[in-house]
């Protein structure tokens, strides 16, 4: 199997930008607030080796049981020309592989025991006789817990024990964490329903989206969800602010550019329909972009000889520059209507 071929078939793109992306914030963090920084170096490899494999795991558990649904609303399925024998084979290839790197983390402390659970709530969402991604809010809450909180609570269990004795008491640096993971969580999966409403009519599935109704959900996502999870974000940065005073101006630099991308000053002249979905995934440009972007910067000023870990991040997470690329130039493009509007 070729190289792109693989990493179509495990969904490669999907968990490694949308779900890794968002977590290397925490690593960077923990790794600069730490005094043992090859323990946390060698616990993120560990981490990284059991989060691709149970990532593949989940997507290909979840292909094997929709391959009826999928083939029904004529979707591609990785697995639709595979028998039993090999689907069981891979599913479990996958699993030991995820589980191995415990191994050298540790089988006796919360982490795993998080990451068994993590297991479990996908064997819940796909397996035929629960099936409960079909289950209206219970598959909401399922798919937050282990494609966003439980990775984090994994991270946070690994690594916060490793930080400096008089930040391990940041009991509001967790809260916020974790409330803000559950809110992107929820927009996301939520959003990924309203995205698949027509297949899933037609596969008569019993999602929370079609419960409420897609146009119900508006409100909620505009004026409830993302707003909350603004909020959060940066109350999030101002906690991070007493150890890292800068920390809340790369934050406010993405907002800026934001402003600048959505042509701000349109508001109120604007058709109100036009802002109901513009909203919608700009904060997830700063999970997957620009936060990780911002903390190897921070990591890399606070210690200029950890330089590599900037290279790699650029090697693994190339998609960057494009995206940096494509905003500053709507950006320019914005700024220069506004300069020809006012000299015509």
């Amino acid at each position: 199997m070729e190289r792109n071929s693989l990493l179509s078939f495990f969904r490669f793109s999907v968990w490694w930008h949308h779900l890794l992306s968002p977590l290397l914030p925490v690593f960077y963090l923990m790794l600069m607030l730490s005094t043992q920084w090859g323990t946390v170096a060698y616990h993120l490899l560990l981490f990284l080796c059991s989060f691709v494999f149970t990532a593949s795991f989940g997507y290909a558990l979840n292909d094997c049981f929709d391959r009826g649904m999928d083939k029904k609303a004529g979707k591609p399925n990785s697995l639709s020309g595979w028998n039993t024998l090999g689907i069981t084979f891979l599913l479990l290839v996958l699993f030991l592989m995820g589980i191995m790197p415990w191994y050298g983390l540790g089988i006796r402390g919360w982490p795993f025991h998080l990451w068994l659970v993590l297991v479990l709530c996908l064997l819940l969402y796909s397996l035929p006789f629960f099936r409960w991604k079909e289950k209206s809010f219970l598959g909401v809450i399922l798919d937050v817990g282990y494609g966003h909180v439980l990775p984090l609570s994994i991270c946070i269990l690994l690594f916060f024990p490793l930080m400096k004795p008089e930040l391990l008491h940041h009991e509001w640096l967790l809260f916020f964490v974790i409330c803000l993971y559950l809110f992107k969580g929820g927009r996301n999966i939520i959003l990924h329903q309203i995205d698949d409403r027509k297949t899933d009519m037609e596969n008569e599935s019993n999602t929370f989206v079609l419960n409420v109704g897609p146009r119900n959900m508006l409100p909620i996502l505009n004026y409830y969800l993302i707003p909350i999870e603004l909020v959060l974000m940066i109350g999030l940065h101002l906690i991070l602010a007493k150890t890292l005073w800068f920390v809340p101006l790369f934050l406010f630099l993405f907002l800026s550019m934001t402003i600048l991308k959505f042509s701000a000053w349109k508001l109120f002249t604007t058709p109100k329909r036009q802002w109901k979905f513009k909203f919608w995934y700009f904060l997830n440009d700063y999970y997957e972009f620009y936060a990780p972007l911002f903390f190897i910067l921070i990591l890399v000023m606070i210690k200029t000889e950890w330089y590599y870990f900037l290279l790699i991040h650029i090697v693994l997470f190339p998609r960057i520059f494009p995206k940096l690329k494509e905003d500053i130039q709507v950006i320019i493009k914005n700024i220069r209507d506004v300069w020809d509007s006012r000299t015509t």
